[in-house]
């Protein structure tokens, strides 16, 4: 049996400052490793209001955030947020 990849739980801040790293393709460097990323989904809500502010302080379009984000949905596994939490 192999062994289960290691947990990385990732935050806003982690997420945000490396989509202003214009050096390097954060979703490339980040799905390449062979680990299990979580987010909570309030990530995804400030990572979207952020959307304009992302676009205006990176080389980056519009089209290539929205593009990120749609990496970030369908690679990253995500939790909701619950009354207990």
């Amino acid at each position: 049996m192999l062994p289960e990849k290691p947990i990385i739980i990732l935050d806003t801040n982690i997420l945000f400052s490396a989509l202003l790293r214009s050096e390097s393709n954060f979703a490339d460097v980040v799905f390449g490793m062979d680990y299990n990323f979580f987010i909570c989904e309030l990530v995804l809500v400030e990572l979207f209001k952020r959307k304009e502010k992302i676009v205006k302080l990176t080389q980056l379009t519009e089209e290539e955030v929205i593009r990120t984000y749609h990496i970030f949905l369908k690679e990253l596994t995500y939790t909701k947020k619950t009354s207990s939490q």
